[in-house]
């Protein structure tokens, strides 16, 4: 007699459980659908009376009026172009110090800045390894108007992760004509 009691507790139990389930789904006011959208460039107004410099990056050509200073690892500066006003470079939308170079890694890279620090991250993200980090450096040159060498003395990191190669994963690989830096596979 018990067992068949404690049995329609268990059956009552399990069909308020359903019911309530459903009146969640069936009554239960919708939230709106998020989108996400993907902020705009921010371009700001130029100052000064400096002749635009037009650069060629491949896929995009990108034109700056302005120059900036940027430290290097010896406590010095190089000039650049003013890579983060020039209508390409995105502001990240979490932290306002830090900017995306490219806003994806469709070329199999990313390239992030953190202005506090005046430091570079390149995150290659695409085999052959020697292969992106070529079309990285390409890109920086270009976009930031300096030599070789002056590439070599800014603060910066170049690297990858285990899901793209777990052997060099995790160090910096450096630029490959600065000196020390990791022969890669091209």
């Amino acid at each position: 007699m018990q067992i068949k009691f404690a049995g329609w507790i268990v059956l009552a139990l399990l069909g308020t459980i359903v019911v309530g389930i459903l009146w969640y789904f069936l009554f239960t006011p919708k939230a709106p659908p998020s989108h996400t959208t993907q902020q705009s460039p921010v371009t700001l107004p130029a100052s000064g009376s400096i002749t635009p410099v037009t650069t060629s990056t491949g896929s995009s050509t990108l034109t700056t009026s302005e120059k900036i200073s940027v430290a290097t690892q010896n406590g010095g500066t190089v000039v650049t172009n003013d890579f983060i006003h020039n209508g390409v470079t995105l502001p990240n939308p979490v932290n306002a110090d830090d900017y995306y170079l490219t806003g994806s890694s469709t070329n199999g890279y990313a390239i992030g800045y953190r202005t506090p620090a005046q430091f570079f991250t390149i995150a290659l993200e695409q085999e052959p390894l020697g292969q992106t980090r070529a079309a990285a450096e390409n890109f920086l040159l270009s976009a930031l108007g300096i030599s070789q060498s002056q590439l070599c003395s800014l603060n910066y990191y170049v690297g990858t992760d285990v899901h793209t190669n777990s052997f060099y994963a995790g160090k910096n690989l450096g630029f490959s004509f600065c000196p020390g830096a990791t022969v890669l596979p091209q």
